[in-house]
């Protein structure tokens, strides 16, 4: 997404491959991570790739210290409440026109306020553990790509990174269901007429038909047909 974004504008990518031909002069040589994160424009188009491009979206669950008001609501100590990353990284209030990729929100005097509510790894004692080794592959990945490689875009589009909370692959094909021996169920994803056979799943007959759907809709298949066999 980052890629993509830079490659967009063209002088966000402008800038960036001017900040890093002057830190790194000689493209042959190596250059340090230290380095690379000390360059502003670099620093500013890694933050704003995250907060358009952040990875599973979850409720991340925390429980209130003591009694507090969200918005109008007043929430009692020791209530669990949770938000999803792209609330706070879409938000208007926050950060203005907040679909548009602008590194250049990230270098005012007075930023330090505006990365608290970067919260692309979450917070606290419940960050991601890799937080660290990402952010220095994503200085190294996009620091050489930038100044050793010339990209184009080709035949990409916006609406290809289009969002959805898909936590699960999709597949196109048609999921066949069948009832085996007592409470057992059996079940088969084909994809492009290749059956792949999932076993281990165990219901009850009763709740046959609810479980056929369920696993079409888990699995986001084209199609659920259900079938009785041995």
């Amino acid at each position: 997404m980052g890629v993509f974004r830079i490659l967009s504008d063209k002088s966000v990518e402008r800038k960036l491959r001017q900040e890093l031909a002057e830190a790194w002069p000689e493209v042959d040589e190596r250059i340090s991570l230290e380095r690379l994160e000390k360059l502003p424009y670099l620093t500013a188009v890694i933050k704003e790739s995250l907060r358009l491009s952040h990875g599973v979206v979850s409720p991340l669950p925390r429980i209130v210290p003591h009694e507090t008001r969200i918005g109008d609501v007043v929430v009692p100590q020791s209530t669990i409440v949770g938000m999803g990353q792209s609330f706070v990284h879409l938000n208007p209030d926050i950060f203005p026109n907040p679909k548009a990729f602008d590194p250049s929100r990230w270098l005012g005097e007075n930023t330090s306020d505006l990365e608290s509510y970067l919260v692309p790894f979450s917070k606290g004692p419940r960050s991601c553990l890799g937080l660290n080794l990402a952010w220095a592959e994503l200085y190294l990945i996009l620091g050489t790509l930038f100044r050793k490689v010339d990209l184009e875009l080709f035949e990409t589009l916006p609406s290809d990174f289009d969002w959805g909370a898909f936590l699960v692959p999709r597949y196109h094909g048609t999921l066949r269901v069948k009832h085996r021996v007592g409470s057992a169920l059996f079940w088969l994803f084909t994809i492009h007429d290749m059956p792949l056979p999932l076993w281990g799943y165990q219901w009850t007959f009763d709740s046959f038909d609810i479980v056929a759907l369920s696993l079409g809709r888990r699995l986001l298949c084209d199609d659920v047909q259900v079938y009785e066999g041995v």
